[in-house]
């Protein structure tokens, strides 16, 4: 059951609400692991903890006074960055530390007891592979889950850079999980010359770029939020499918939801 060619990354700050080693019991038998966690004191005792009980799994540190200081150095700012550049940078270093063809991004207060059902269908696929979890059944662009990912490392590598590139000089009326994906969505219509001006091809855009894993099939799963727990109520529809989710509204992803000027493509 173990895969090889498989590392799951999990990012962000461990948590009490969501118990670490519950997740590494059930992950380290399916899979390589790493944690790209912080530099404080309380998160390098829990990490010498792992590490005396899961010799195999590799932790990297992260600063957040670093990530801040850069930050600020490159977007010219002193507005504070926010979670999503976080996670961008955590996911960036984690995946920098991955030598495998596959990755699984997600969080270390995220728990999917069937993680494993999970990678089956990454490895079978060559679309990228998201959780119905933040999925929003709403009228933004680009808007797929950051939750739980998988695809080969080269694309996720790809997808966090652009991210990381773009959010210097990103626009704050976005919501955030577009500040995921927009960059590395838009690269690819642009370089295949892909038409998603219409409601209809942009549909078939995301529908052949992403299969979307219904998170309601897990048998158990835990998650730090309840924000980050909404659940697309059309999954629930057996009647409905992928296609159903990618819903048009302004192609900039702009959270009051209306078409504008500054769309980067034709409205």
């Amino acid at each position: 059951m173990f895969q090889d060619n498989i590392t799951i990354i999990l990012q962000g700050i461990i948590s009490d609400e969501v118990d670490i080693f519950t997740i590494l019991k059930l992950y380290t038998q399916y899979a390589n692991i790493i944690l790209s966690i912080y530099d404080t004191p309380s998160q390098k005792i829990v990490g010498k903890k792992i590490i005396e009980t899961y010799s195999s799994v590799i932790i990297v540190y992260n600063s957040l006074d670093s990530f801040k200081k850069e930050y600020f150095d490159r977007a010219n700012t002193d507005v504070e960055p926010t979670n999503t550049f976080y996670q961008i940078k955590t996911t960036l270093n984690g995946i920098d530390k991955s030598k495998t063809e596959y990755i699984v991004k997600t969080r270390v207060d995220h728990f999917y007891s069937n993680i494993y059902d999970f990678m089956q269908t990454g490895i079978t696929t060559n679309k990228i592979v998201i959780s119905s979890n933040w999925v929003r059944n709403y009228r933004y662009r680009f808007h797929a889950s950051d939750c739980l990912i998988m695809t080969k490392g080269d694309i996720l590598r790809n997808i966090f850079l652009d991210a990381e590139n773009t959010f210097y000089n990103r626009n704050y009326t976005n919501i955030p999980e577009i500040d995921i994906w927009k960059q590395y969505l838009q690269n690819k219509v642009s370089n295949n010359m892909i038409d998603i001006v219409s409601d209809d091809k942009y549909i078939t855009f995301m529908t052949d770029t992403f299969l979307i894993f219904n998170i309601v099939n897990h048998k158990e799963y835990r998650l730090k939020t309840s924000w980050g727990g909404v659940i697309t109520k059309i999954l629930e529809d057996e009647n409905k499918s992928d296609t159903d989710f990618w819903r048009i509204g302004c192609v900039c992803g702009h959270l009051d939801n209306k078409k504008c000027s500054g769309c980067p493509f034709p409205t």
